[in-house]
């Protein structure tokens, strides 16, 4: 395209006068400058719009001190709530619900909102190194109850290894790095996204630091544990 608009340009060229060649050649200059950034300028990537997902898992219940509880009966009116945590990985939950379930077969499916966009909220730490700057997420917390019964708190966890997991939304390709200290403990940041979306984070104990990195393992091995005070209140 630009080689057959130089020829145009030169015969246009020579029926000027020099004064209109000067007036012409700045504003050719102009045009020509456009046209190659035009074919140089990389093509613009569309802003990532979130579907609707859904996670299907089982669930277990355990004590505060982490022993597994019977599973052999049926948990009458056991209710799941899954709020959102905007902005943080860590912090209190805000009154946004992602999901609320009622089970009792042992299994169910979380089922995650398609405008998790508009829950997303700036990730910000000063602490630790976040990029790109303008990173936005959200975190499901988690937490159970039965019908006039104390409200519990859950965990997602990896069955194969025990640790626990996290899930976040990434509004883009991230990584955070550097530690956090909350509440006495040491929580070391190794978290590489490379698409947006979301992402289980897998918490590993090594040493005296807790180390979050992406999870790589199957979703099949993931479930929610019911940490309860007394088996009899489910």
């Amino acid at each position: 395209m630009i080689e057959s608009l130089f020829k145009k340009i030169n015969t246009l060229a020579h029926r000027l006068t020099i004064t209109s060649r000067r007036v012409f050649c700045l504003i050719f200059m102009g045009i020509f400058t456009f046209l190659t950034a035009c074919e140089n300028f990389p093509a613009l990537q569309p802003q990532y719009q979130p579907q609707a997902q859904s996670f299907a898992m089982r669930y277990k219940k355990y004590s505060p001190s982490g022993e597994s509880l019977d599973d052999s009966f049926i948990d009458e009116g056991l209710q799941l709530l899954f709020p959102a945590i905007p902005g943080g990985i860590f912090g209190n939950p805000s009154s946004t619900v992602l999901d609320y379930i009622e089970v009792k077969e042992h299994s169910f499916t979380l089922s995650l909102p398609a405008n998790i966009n508009e829950i997303a909220q700036p990730f910000a730490s000063d602490e630790l190194t976040v990029s790109p700057k303008n990173l936005e997420i959200v975190r499901v917390e988690t937490f159970h109850s039965v019908p006039n019964g104390p409200i519990g708190k859950g965990a997602f966890k990896n069955t194969e290894s025990g640790n626990l997991l996290i899930l976040v939304y990434f509004s883009k390709s991230a990584k955070i790095t550097g530690e956090l200290s909350n509440n006495g403990d040491v929580y070391v940041h190794d978290i590489s996204i490379k698409r947006p979306g979301w992402h289980w984070i897998e918490i590993s104990r090594e040493d005296s630091a807790f180390i979050l990195k992406k999870y790589e393992g199957s979703d099949n091995a993931i479930e929610l544990a019911l940490f309860v005070q007394n088996i009899l209140n489910l």
